[in-house]
C-alpha cells in the first residue's frame, strides 16, 4: 500500500503530474515526473520516498511546468465577548452578538 499522495508535502507532486486522472496543472505529461511520483507513492522505504521527492524536485526545476507563488490563508478572530461566531470560508455575521 502506498502513501496518500494528496496530503502533506506530497500534495505538490499530485498537482504537477497527470497520472491522477489527467487533472494535473501541466499540459504535457513528463515521464520523469511521472516516474518519480509513482515511486514516491509506492515505495515502502522512507529513504526511497525522500530520493523520489528529490528526483521530482530536480526534474521540476528543469522543466518548470508552473511556479507556486504561495498559499492563501485567512485568519479570523473575535474578542471573548463575541458569541455565536463561526469561522468559515465567508464569515457569517448573523446570529452573532456581544455578551
Amino acid at each position: 500500500m502506498g502513501i496518500q499522495p494528496y496530503e502533506g508535502p506530497y500534495a505538490v507532486t499530485a498537482f504537477f503530474t497527470t497520472d491522477n486522472g489527467g487533472k494535473g496543472a501541466q499540459w504535457v505529461s513528463d515521464p520523469e515526473l511521472q516516474r518519480a511520483n509513482s515511486v514516491l507513492n509506492s515505495a515502502l522505504s522512507l529513504d526511497d520516498r525522500k530520493k523520489a521527492f528529490a528526483d521530482f524536485q530536480k526534474r521540476f526545476f528543469e522543466v518548470v511546468p508552473a511556479i507556486k507563488l504561495g498559499d492563501l490563508g485567512r485568519y479570523q478572530a473575535t474578542r471573548g465577548n463575541v458569541q455565536g461566531f463561526a469561522p468559515g470560508r465567508i464569515p457569517r455575521m448573523w446570529d452573532v452578538w456581544f455578551e
